[in-house]
């Protein structure tokens, strides 16, 4: 009896919501608490942390069973969160970890219909992701170690920017990731190219290396996820478009073909009998 009151509780949507509003509400105190640590603030995040611990125990006790219970992570992440506020000796910074318990809220995409598409896009969208990051990732190693062989080493020793600083933007191989990364969010890429060339490097190679870079990471990669999630966005507007029908409507759908088919054997059975009254008539 209890079990069954405790879980139709912690599933009532108006507990969903206070839970939901006492995590923002720690949220921000936490974050309010970066400024000024206060004793109303303190008094707060007391009575929240009663009001998480009731919500853990009353999840518990509503629970169908210890090993499905145990199963959900999101519970285990509570009982982290939760247990660590009453550890004294725990790290100052498991307390930003209640900060986390936001996320809690992605538990109510089933009732947000726009949202579920988007996450479900994103989940989709995520192994085809995988492969253009493996894509972007053979390029970022191309190109850093041709960088690295036209302006790194020793072919750059000595040579100065038109700062007098060296340029050392594909001196290693990490530094040229790091400078092809630059160029790919388009964060004054042209000043990779102005140094190179005022380092003393060739005008069209320099040239020719950040251009073709910046096609290839930023109007080719970018394009290919930007597509990647275009296709399965329609897939899943298109799946949800069929999910519309209700189970009462396919009940329907199901009746009416079922008549449909007793209507025409009905038809055939009065045709028959017909064209046998037909041919027993006197000639």
């Amino acid at each position: 009896m209890i079990n069954e009151r405790c879980n139709a509780i912690v599933n009532d949507d108006r507990f969903i919501r206070g839970i939901i509003f006492a995590i923002l509400l720690n949220s921000v105190l936490i974050g309010w608490d970066s400024y000024e640590v206060t004793a109303t603030s303190k008094t707060l995040q007391s009575v929240l942390l009663i009001v998480f611990t009731v919500e853990l125990c009353m999840r518990f006790m509503g629970r169908k069973n210890t090993t499905s219970y145990f199963k959900d992570p999101w519970n285990l992440f509570d009982i982290l969160v939760v247990g660590s506020a009453f550890v004294p000796a725990v790290p100052s910074y498991f307390t930003v970890l209640r900060v986390l318990r936001v996320l809690r809220i992605l538990r109510l995409v089933r009732s947000m219909p726009q949202l579920r598409i988007i996450v479900e896009v994103l989940l989709r969208s995520a192994r085809s992701m995988l492969y253009i990051f493996l894509l972007m990732l053979i390029a970022f190693y191309v190109y850093a170690l041709i960088g690295v062989e036209l302006f790194g080493g020793s072919q750059q020793a000595g040579t100065l920017t038109a700062t007098g600083d060296p340029w050392e933007n594909y001196e290693t191989l990490h530094e040229a990731f790091f400078s092809l990364f630059r160029s790919m969010t388009c964060e004054d890429w042209t000043d990779l190219r102005y140094e190179g060339i005022n380092a003393g490097n060739n005008y069209w190679v320099v040239t020719i290396y950040h251009v073709s870079w910046i096609i290839i990471s930023t109007f080719l990669m970018i394009n290919l996820v930007v597509g990647a999630i275009l296709s399965n966005y329609q897939a899943v507007i298109d799946d949800e478009a069929k999910s519309e029908t209700s189970t009462s409507d396919l009940e329907l759908l199901k009746v009416i073909d079922t008549l449909q088919k007793m209507l025409s054997k009905r038809s055939d059975e009065l045709a028959a009998a017909k064209a046998g009254g037909d041919s027993k008539e006197p000639n």
